[in-house]
């Protein structure tokens, strides 16, 4: 099974919000991803929490500094959750 499939088949159970984090090279396309390819997914507008834009790229978004923000913003969500 590929990716897209994968993808697609398990937001399909998800009934929750999505909180979406974007490396800053996606930024200038987010408005593209959620007009294209989140239908393609089967995802909705409205399924959207909350969209973040973390400092690097694709793959730098998961080295230091840049996944200290991510983390902060993961913390921040899990401890609002959890209160």
């Amino acid at each position: 099974m590929n990716t897209y499939k994968q993808l697609y088949i398990s937001q399909q159970d998800y009934s929750g919000k999505v909180h979406l984090f974007l490396s800053s090279e996606f930024v200038c396309l987010s408005h593209k991803l959620l007009r294209f390819l989140f239908p393609r997914c089967g995802w909705k507008k409205k399924k959207i929490a909350q969209i973040y834009h973390l400092p690097g790229n694709h793959f730098s978004l998961l080295q230091e500094p840049h996944v200290q923000v991510l983390a902060n913003r993961l913390t921040l969500l899990f401890d609002k959750r959890n209160s």
